[in-house]
């Protein structure tokens, strides 16, 4: 396995960045909440952290457990990884944009398309599993989401049934590799070249399909892989 992982990144850089990789990120959320009120109470009940110097609305927690709060129960506080902004972000979600997200549960990057437009935004969120379609539909209400603008389909992204969007996100079915640090075991599974190649043809799948969009405005397509070659 390290040797393979030799051939595909700086292995020492890699084993770095995966011993530092389990910061706990989270963000406000200003449907449900004021931003600096919420902060100023989870200080009072002893969470320390710091904010985010790429993004100033997220923040990493130093010390405290915050999913005991009363907060997060509220929904007010949303436990988000880095990355999964970073990629809300690059996507550029603006007003008036009719945004199509396939793969879309748990809903994490929805809810945050909705805050930053406002709520003015039209999104189309495409999964498969009915049962996160389920938990996900329940957790953009409990977010504050108003579902009046969110359509969830149902439906097998490599065979897509939406014609029309200005912007796409892919998020495609991948190895995850990039949670080795939080899963040692998913190792275990990289060790048979099928379970990346099987991964592989689901995200060209998925592209080709969101290629073939009407685009009414600039189209993004934003595809959240890993390190994996093949996959790439």
């Amino acid at each position: 396995m390290e040797r393979r992982l030799r051939n595909l990144v700086n292995f020492e850089s890699y084993v770095t960045a995966l011993r530092s990789g389990t910061a706990q990120w989270f963000r406000i959320n200003r449907i449900k909440g004021d931003e600096d009120k919420v902060l100023k109470s989870l200080e009072s009940k002893g969470i320390i952290f710091e904010r985010d110097t790429s993004f100033k609305y997220i923040y990493k927690v130093i010390s405290g457990n915050i999913t005991k709060t009363e907060e997060f129960k509220e929904y007010k506080v949303i436990i988000q990884d880095k990355a999964s902004v970073a990629v809300v972000e690059a996507l550029k979600p603006e007003r008036g944009d009719l945004i199509f997200e396939m793969a879309s549960a748990p809903g994490l990057k929805a809810e945050l398309i909705y805050e930053i437009t406002e709520g003015d935004v039209e999104l189309v969120l495409a999964e498969l599993d009915e049962d996160r379609i389920a938990k996900e539909r329940d957790l953009l209400l409990k977010y504050g989401v108003n579902l009046t603008r969110v359509d969830i389909v149902n439906q097998d992204s490599t065979m897509n049934s939406i014609i029309r969007a200005d912007k796409v996100l892919v998020d495609a079915p991948c190895t995850t590799s990039g949670l080795i640090s939080k899963d040692p075991s998913i190792l275990l599974s990289l060790r048979t070249p099928e379970k990346v190649l099987h991964f592989a043809k689901i995200q060209e799948s998925m592209l080709s399909e969101a290629l073939k969009l009407r685009f009414k405005k600039k189209a993004y397509i934003l595809s959240v892989l890993f390190f994996q070659k093949r996959e790439n």
